[in-house]
């Protein structure tokens, strides 16, 4: 290929990426799919884009419990472990915590950059803390503070006040039915917090306080009780993004509070606290997953438009519809090994009162090709609300597999969906 052929493929690349197609087209594709934990007790891992495999792809992170039908107390443990894929699935404990929800779990996930560290979140008495331990050696080291989100490197965490978070939402911070109710309305001592990983520094990026009279915003919750949710690193690091949120009460009763009543938009800024910018004033902003370092998808409804998947260039806020979608769900991006740029998104829907089941699917970004890999029932008590299951599916890192949790068996489990090179295979024919 001669130099302009290779200007001419970058920029085709380039156009394509900024340009994705949305949900053009709908197919099945059929994999092998199977149940990787079993009962009597419930196993999850927690949230969507958050790293539940090795770099290997092959050790899964998991969370046991013994119930699942109501919020966890304080003294409620939550067991961890790591399912070992090439041996079985057999778990084998790594430890435990009491400082959990049932959205968010532990934060469980592998460290990037660090082979075999394993972090989460814990308590030790009323204090937050974070647990860092590997998982071959078993050596442990405890930072006097939480975590909510990890560098690319591994070597900065994200946090945020939790247990005002588990108040004002339900499921979503952590074991705290015994903290008081919130006092303030935005104060200047919580926010968005940046920890250092290796010294256990912790330093206070951005406050509620700040964030309350941050622009612009549409609706940015004068007299609300302010709290912040969802946090997360660009993919080259250098900046954050954080769903700001309020709620205009704290007496709506708790399974409420778990689902609805609160505002939203999304906020960016750098790693030193500084260029803090609304990018979604529009109060609506849910789930969302960095595209690329410039950009985030979410789904949200700017003013004047129907809500769906948006595509938000952090700096100058522009957003642009991507069509096709026509539900929220959990959606991530995988970027394969020696590639610029990511060519899948993986989602799931939310079930309804009118279709109680659950959709995991996979998009071809440049196509625009839609890939159903199943319908999961929701059961019983995990319909809806703070103890609800929903799929949160994660890539592993080479697009090899997909790890999801689902309730279609009658309690929470964890499940495997092996895609074999289909990813690859798939990518490297469309790019030919």
């Amino acid at each position: 290929m001669n130099r302009r052929d290779e200007i001419a493929s970058s920029l085709s690349r380039t156009w394509r990426v900024r340009r994705d197609p949305g949900v053009c087209d709908r197919a099945t594709l059929n994999v092998p799919i199977r149940q990787v934990t079993s009962g009597p007790r419930a196993h999850w891992f927690g949230y969507y884009d958050i790293a539940a495999f090795d770099s290997t792809g092959e050790r899964l992170l998991a969370c046991a419990s013994d119930f699942e039908w109501r919020a966890p107390s304080p003294s409620d443990a939550l067991e961890i472990g790591v399912i070992d894929l090439a041996d079985r699935d057999r778990f084998t404990p790594l430890g435990t915590s009491r400082s959990w929800g049932w959205q968010h779990a532990c934060l469980l996930q592998w460290r990037p950059g660090y082979r075999d560290d394993v972090v989460w979140k814990d308590r030790i008495g009323d204090e937050r803390i974070t647990r860092i331990t590997d998982e071959r050696s078993g050596v442990e080291r405890i930072l006097d503070t939480g975590f909510y989100a990890l560098s690319p490197d591994g070597n900065v965490a994200l946090g945020c006040d939790l247990d005002r978070l588990e108040w004002m939402r339900p499921g979503y911070g952590c074991s705290a039915l015994h903290v008081h109710r919130p006092t303030a309305l935005a104060p200047q001592d919580s926010g968005v917090t940046r920890v250092d990983l290796n010294s256990g520094e912790r330093k206070l990026l951005v406050s509620l306080a700040e964030l309350q009279t941050l622009e612009p915003a549409e609706d940015r919750g004068r007299g609300g009780w302010h709290y912040v949710n969802h946090l997360s690193f660009s993919p080259d690091g250098r900046y954050f993004a954080a769903i700001h949120r309020w709620r205009r009460n704290l007496w709506t009763p708790r399974p409420y509070r778990a689902m609805t009543g609160f505002g939203s938009r999304l906020v960016v800024g750098a790693l030193d606290g500084s260029g803090l910018r609304g990018v979604d004033p529009s109060g609506r902003t849910s789930h969302f997953a960095w595209r690329s370092p410039s950009q985030i998808v979410a789904w949200t409804r700017p003013r004047g438009e129907r809500s769906g998947v948006f595509a938000i260039d952090i700096q100058t806020g522009s957003s642009e519809h991507i069509p096709g979608f026509i539900e929220n769900g959990h959606h991530s991006y995988l970027t394969l090994p020696g590639r610029a740029e990511p060519e899948w998104m993986l989602n799931d829907t939310y079930p309804k009162p009118s279709r109680l089941r659950q959709e995991l699917y996979l998009v071809h970004l440049a196509t625009g090709r839609r890939y159903d890999l199943g319908s999961f029932a929701i059961a019983g008590l995990l319909k809806f609300g703070e103890t609800r299951c929903d799929l949160h599916p994660r890539f592993s890192p080479t697009g090899d597999r997909i790890s999801f949790d689902s309730a279609h068996s009658g309690r929470r489990q964890m499940y495997v969906a092996e895609l074999s090179d289909f990813v690859r295979s798939f990518s490297s024919l469309a790019g030919e």
